[in-house]
């Protein structure tokens, strides 16, 4: 057991350490502070990429078919359950079609606070509905990392002409996530999209960089297979199935197999390995 002086002198090296490594994080970029060079490499870009151009990149390869998006190809064999179209809304979702307006953003809390009170109340007490108290907190204040956080986001906007040189985010609301940053208006009926990591990616580069980074250092742990996620569709079609009890017995897939977005989350959540907090895709 280390003494009183000597655990003293632990600690103090520690915290220094501590320090030292949270320096160092912050040096970097907002877009590539946890994004590994091999997802670079894979892209094509180097460290110096603007976050708009690694956007562009990493969105270009989220959707891409040959890569994962998309219903897969076993599509055939398995139906959509309800929540597929929120976990992957570009295949499945459609907006309710029974409301016919051009809805304004100011529109958009007035009607939820009656339809779905609890989404809006949510809402109001997140950072997203509370900008500026989390720009005016102290810097002792537990919660004042996230004006960090904020920075990052108008650095990433500003990068991709969505937010002026020198404009702060005045708000995120719920016209920035369901029809497209910045929005004043859009057509309920046509327009409303559940939003995706992609979509959830303009703003919080950073993270959707590092959890798409999966694909490119993911690792077998005997070297079954090669780096990165290639392999899903065939694995995860042996994980993920439901065996019907009724009538001939047959496979019929719960989640859309072929379509790492979904299977991987799956996976991952169940061994705890996912660190990102977004929905993991393949």
């Amino acid at each position: 057991m280390l003494s009183a002086p000597a655990t003293k002198t632990f600690a103090s090296c520690a915290a220094a350490l501590l320090l030292a490594a949270i320096a160092v994080l912050a040096s970097l970029g907002p877009a590539e502070a946890e994004t590994p060079d091999e997802t670079f490499k894979s892209l094509g870009l180097t460290r110096s990429a603007t976050p708009k151009e690694l956007y562009d990149a990493l969105t270009k390869r989220y959707y891409d078919p040959a890569q994962g998006a998309g219903k897969g190809s076993l599509s055939q064999y398995w139906q959509p359950i309800p929540i597929t179209k929120y976990l992957d809304p570009r295949d499945f979702y459609a907006p309710p079609q029974g409301i016919e307006m051009d809805a304004r953003r100011e529109q958009c809390v007035e009607c939820h606070e009656q339809t779905t009170p609890g989404w809006a109340h949510s809402w109001r007490a997140s950072v997203h509905g509370n900008l500026e108290e989390i720009r005016n907190l102290s810097d002792k204040d537990s919660r004042a990392y996230k004006k960090g956080l904020i920075a990052d986001v108008e650095a990433n906007l500003r990068s991709m002409g969505l937010l002026k040189a020198g404009e702060p985010l005045k708000e995120v609301g719920c016209i920035d996530c369901h029809m497209g940053v910045g929005k004043e208006h859009g057509q309920h009926k046509t327009e409303l999209k559940m939003p995706d990591a992609a979509a959830c990616g303009q703003c919080h580069l950073q993270q959707f960089a590092e959890r798409e980074s999966e694909r490119d250092t993911a690792v077998w742990p005997q070297g079954q297979r090669g780096v990165g996620r290639c392999f899903n569709q065939h694995h995860h079609a042996v994980a993920l199935f439901h065996v019907q009890d009724s009538g001939p017995r047959h496979i019929k897939p719960q989640v859309p197999i072929g379509r790492q977005d979904l299977s991987w989350k799956l996976l991952v959540s169940l061994g705890d390995q996912h660190t990102t907090g977004a929905v993991a895709k393949g």
